[in-house]
Parts: structure tokens; sequence; C-alpha cells
């Protein structure tokens, strides 16, 4: 999915700063959060948000025609709704140099399991953002290392590698 949607947003000055899949069936929405250093505007979103849409089109079709990645083609073959937005204040954080950018904010973490220094059933973290550590095996992946997260409420501070975050938003603090 990423390989069909990031290029195309780097090439118009943009990142793409989070893709997701939401819903099931025929109300499933694919949603692309864009950023860049101007901000991202209403009209960035809607003319994006056709050339994404092309993009995505002309990767079904290369399939079709007998190239292509056939997995992406088939994950987009039941439809779905495509949304592009702006991140908005409580950005979502996805790679390590989103969450880098942002040490010293408030966060708000949801894993896939539970990290190893959190209670065995616990998914969901609320706390600052105090460090994140580059993975030895692989420094420059940005979807591998770990996120340092101090809970205040329970006085404690949770190492939570990368690879196990669902998903994590900026809390804004106004």
């Amino acid at each position: 999915m990423e390989a069909a949607i990031e290029p195309v947003c780097a090439d118009m000055g943009y990142e793409a700063l989070l893709i997701e899949w939401s819903g099931s069936g025929q109300r499933r929405v694919l949603r692309v959060f864009l950023d860049s250093p101007k901000g991202v505007t209403i009209a960035d979103c809607t003319r994006m948000g056709r050339l994404i849409g092309n993009s995505l089109d002309a990767a079904e079709a290369a399939v079709e025609a007998g190239e292509g990645n056939p997995a992406l083609a088939a994950l987009l073959a039941p439809g779905y709704t495509l949304e592009v937005s702006s991140p908005g204040v409580d950005r979502p954080l996805a790679k390590k140099r989103h969450f880098t950018a942002q040490v010293g904010g408030r966060v708000k973490l949801k894993t896939w399991e539970s990290p190893a220094a959190a209670d065995a059933d616990e998914r969901s973290f609320n706390g600052r953002l105090v460090a994140v550590h580059d993975d030895d095996a692989a420094p420059e992946d940005q979807r591998r290392g770990t996120v340092v997260v101090h809970d205040p409420e329970r006085d404690r501070t949770i190492p939570i590698p990368l690879p196990l975050i669902r998903r994590a938003n900026l809390v804004w603090e106004g």
C-alpha cells in the first residue's frame, strides 16, 4: 500500500504521515494523513485525494495487465472510500522520526499486544514521550526502534517497541 501512495505524496511535497484502514465490508475506509512543512489545507487534501486515487487505480490496472502487486489489488478489490486528511492537533505518530520530533509531548498509544514492561493484558498507554531509541539491528529503519513513555498516574516508565504499536497520537496540550 505504502509503495503506491508514499512516492506520489513525496513527489508533491507531502509526507504520508499515516495510512490506515478502518471499517469492513462495503464500509471500508482507507485514510491517508498528509503532512508538510507548509501545512496541509482542504484544497491540498482534495488535490492529493485525486492523485492518490489515480495511483491506486493504476496499481490495480497493472495487476490486471500481468504486472504489479497482486496482494495490493486483492486488498483494493472489495471497494473502499478514500479519505485524505491533515494530521490535526492529535496528529498520528507512526514512524520513528515522528516520535523523535515529539519527545517531551504527551502521547496516547494502543498496542497489538502488551509490551514486556507492562501488565499482561495492558494495551493502552498515556503519558509523556521521554525518549526514542534506535533498533541496533536496523538503526535506519523508521518502523523499528523503541519509544519510552512515562505514565505519571502510575509513576512508571515503559519502553514500547515500535512494531507493537497499533495506533499512536499526540495529545494536544492547549
